[in-house]
């Protein structure tokens, strides 16, 4: 059981004491049986104040700090319970409970019960998705003297992990093959390196495609026709660098991602996610979910971003970029899609980004970008501030004129990027 100290808050023994001057001084001149009567009372108050304020400011307060588990999940109710004992607590009663904590960490509600020998607050918290650490708890008190409060601090670790929720719908299979990587024909012309038939040369065809032999056996311009191949890998690439950790920012990038990761994973794709962030104890997660169920440890991933809002470095955008050439030549099939989730930091990014674009087309993947950026999570939520406006009228617009000249870019991570996707792996 751990001990602290109490300290003083607020305090009008000052007014009190100037109050008791006031009335002996109008004593003094009226002599009058009402100034004498509240000159005694007021002595007597203001004695009382003063003893037990010096009192109080030595007292100490042992206190214990239980919670029920460390796990819970993001935006729902979860209780600690705090047991509090001193004699002074059967002279104060509460008044606020701070938790020391990030900002990802907020008390929705307190309850507390009161004997004679113990203080037992019941505080209802919620969390949002990643790692808290709750350094102690802060509890206000006013006592009895009115005039009063004090400060008592609970000095206890306790690490709190938030996952998000997943619904059952996104651990249902749906159709699809598991298993089904790389590329697949699908019978008709298009894009792809099997041979599918000739026809006849017209505007706009590419010279490249031209059968020369059949053109002189007719003597007509006839061109070659490939069957057209759709993807059947996804690669999620996903920097978290520490302006998701305000407001619920993270929450709706964990939310869109599983989601959109599950609906894949029910059509039977091999979904592989690569998240960097600079607040985890490995500063790099990759896993691959070749069925729903595998969603589980995208979540748990998700929950153990740890909350250090004071760390320096912002360079996750562009460390996931050239972590995502590195995994795209050793682990991950060719003919991928490639999605970089994020926004890009500076304009050295996005200088990064066209040049690692190049790169992943010429070792025959597509990239995707979907420009996501805190400030237009923050907008969907609506918690944006001033800073975030202007965040998403500089940064994003920019970023996706730059990045959407070389590739398909998405400006969030909504239905039309999921549509896309479907549409490219299973036309």
């Amino acid at each position: 059981m751990d001990s602290s100290t109490v300290r003083i808050k607020r305090s009008y023994s000052y007014v009190l004491l100037a109050v008791l001057l006031s009335l002996a001084y109008v004593h003094s001149i009226l002599e009058s049986h009402v100034a004498r009567y509240l000159l005694a009372i007021s002595m007597v108050y203001t004695s009382l104040a003063l003893l037990l304020e010096r009192v109080a400011s030595r007292a100490l307060v042992f206190g214990e700090l239980a919670t029920e588990d460390e796990v819970l999940f993001s935006g729902e109710p979860f209780q600690l319970t705090v047991e509090l004992r001193s004699w002074l607590l059967i002279l104060a009663s509460v008044l606020r409970v701070d938790l020391l904590s990030d900002s990802g960490v907020s008390v929705t509600e307190v309850r507390y019960e009161k004997s004679p020998e113990v203080l037992r607050l019941h505080i209802s918290i919620t969390a949002r998705v990643g790692t808290h650490e709750v350094a102690g708890i802060r509890i206000y008190a006013r006592l009895v003297t009115l005039i009063t409060e004090v400060e008592v601090t609970l000095v206890k670790r306790v690490v709190l992990r938030a996952m998000p929720r997943i619904s059952e719908s996104m651990l249902t299979v749906g159709g699809g093959t598991p298993y089904d990587i790389g590329t697949s024909r699908v019978g008709v012309s298009g894009t792809g390196t099997q041979f599918y038939g000739n026809r006849e040369y017209v505007s706009g065809d590419e010279l490249k495609r031209v059968d020369w032999k059949a053109s002189l056996r007719t003597g007509r311009m006839i061109v070659k026709l490939f069957e057209k191949e759709v993807y059947r890998s996804v690669f999620f690439v996903i920097p978290i660098h520490r302006d998701y950790l305000r407001g619920g920012a993270l929450d709706v990038l964990a939310r869109e991602v599983i989601r959109v990761v599950s609906e894949l994973a029910r059509r039977g794709t091999e979904v592989s996610v690569a998240i960097v962030a600079k607040f985890t104890s490995s500063n790099t997660a990759f896993m691959k979910i070749r069925r729903p169920a595998d969603i589980g440890s995208l979540a748990e991933y998700l929950s153990r971003i740890e909350w250090r809002e004071d760390s320096e470095g912002n360079l996750t955008y562009r460390t996931s970029l050239w972590l995502s050439v590195k995994l795209l030549s050793e682990v991950i099939p060719r003919k991928s899609l490639v999605v970089y989730v994020g926004e890009p930091e500076s304009d050295v990014d996005i200088v990064a980004g066209k040049i690692v674009s190049r790169i992943v087309k010429n070792m025959g993947h597509e990239p995707v970008f979907a420009v996501v950026s805190p400030s237009i999570l923050r907008l969907i939520l609506g918690e944006a501030s001033v800073e975030d406006l202007i965040a998403i009228t500089r940064t994003s617009r920019v970023a996706f004129g730059e990045l959407s000249s070389l590739a398909r870019t998405f400006v969030f991570l909504g239905d039309d990027l999921l549509k896309f996707l479907v549409r490219s792996i299973h036309t």
